[in-house]
């Protein structure tokens, strides 16, 4: 399962490369419902031995067609790999997360979702600990990344920015009083800490920031 389109590309080249048959299962039902349908029959009916590898967007996981398969699927012959495993902590796509499946891998450079305890909570229920970490500094030490330098560029809010800013802190600081015990994702309070989030990730004087630093390089 991966949340995006150009990973789950991705995946479908990294297991053609290592000889599985592979399903791409995103981009219109009609593309790959008669595919996947005829390697399942194959499977069951035919070599147990030729590894299958059917990949998802999380968009597709959602469509009550691809639910149907994994309904279908024996809990001992699959494995789940989830990519992004983080995504499927929203209300919507935790409680598709297939129950049969007792192989469950989920992959996260962040594994932790912001202002969102239950879904952390659900996703560690479901894909348990943390089995395997690998760190920045061990994958650029590794050749996996390239070297980089971090340096902070400070910008700041514009007049309007600020005035949201300071009127969704005003509304942060009463709720959080009555409301911190609350672990719901979409109580009054994690909704404002999130959009006040969301208002400094896109504060519009970055990208006047961004083009200095291009300049300069």
């Amino acid at each position: 399962l991966c949340p995006y389109i150009h990973l789950a590309n991705s995946w479908v080249k990294s297991f053609q490369d290592c000889g599985f048959s592979t399903v791409a299962c995103f981009g219109g039902l009609s593309n790959w419902k008669d595919l996947v349908k005829r390697h399942l029959s194959y499977r069951r009916f035919g070599s147990k031995n030729m590894p299958l590898a059917i990949v998802s967007t999380n968009s597709t996981f959602q469509g009550k067609y691809f639910q149907s398969l994994l309904d279908s699927m024996k809990a001992h012959s699959v494995l789940l790999i989830a990519d992004e495993m983080h995504n499927l902590g929203s209300d919507n796509l935790r409680k598709l997360l297939p129950e049969q499946i007792n192989y469950r891998l989920g992959l996260s450079a962040t594994p932790d979702r912001l202002y969102d305890p239950d879904g952390n909570e659900s996703l560690k229920d479901y894909f348990n600990d943390i089995v395997f970490h690998y760190g920045l500094k061990a994958a650029l030490r590794d050749g996996h990344l390239t070297p980089y330098y971090y340096h902070i560029v400070p910008i700041h809010l514009t007049e309007a920015e600020k005035v949201e800013y300071y009127e969704l802190t005003r509304k942060i600081s009463r709720l959080s009083f009555t409301m911190a015990e609350d672990r719901k994702q979409d109580n009054p309070l994690a909704l404002l800490l999130i959009k006040r989030a969301r208002l400094i990730a896109k504060a519009s004087n970055k990208l006047p920031a961004l083009v200095e630093v291009l300049k300069q390089n």
